[in-house]
């Protein structure tokens, strides 16, 4: 069986990770869609969390649509996956305000890397929104 990536899926191995290690009660946080998936594991197993820290959480409904959404919208290509070294580009001045210096090198293996993962990540973007 394929690895499922709705947010709940990987709520529940959230768990699963959390009991084998044996943690009773802990501090969880998450930013994007690490935001959804501690979002909901705090919401099903709240007397684990002793506190929730959430930047920018994905998946949350809100009165405006987000930047992404609206652009998705728009009939735009997700800038979130990345099959070319200028979608890594746009990528970068969608997330930052203010882009950070990478070395040259460094950044063409995250290009690389992005490019690479790129199927994995449209699967994941695409179950996380059908949920």
């Amino acid at each position: 069986m394929q690895a499922q990536y709705t947010v709940q899926a990987q709520a529940v191995r959230l768990d699963q990770f959390v009991t084998a290690l044996g943690i009773e009660k802990f501090h969880l946080g998450g930013n994007s869609m690490g935001g959804a998936i501690a979002g909901t594991y705090a919401a099903r197993h709240g007397h684990k969390v002793s506190s929730l820290w959430l930047i920018a959480p994905g998946g949350v409904a809100s009165a405006q649509p987000s930047e992404l959404a609206k652009h998705l919208e728009a009939g735009h290509k997700n800038i979130l996956i990345v099959e070319t070294p200028a979608d890594y580009d746009r990528l970068l001045d969608f997330v930052f305000v203010q882009k950070p210096p990478i070395p040259g090198a460094i950044k063409r293996y995250f290009v690389k890397e992005a490019i690479h993962h790129r199927p994995l990540n449209q699967k994941i973007f695409e179950q996380i929104r059908s949920t």
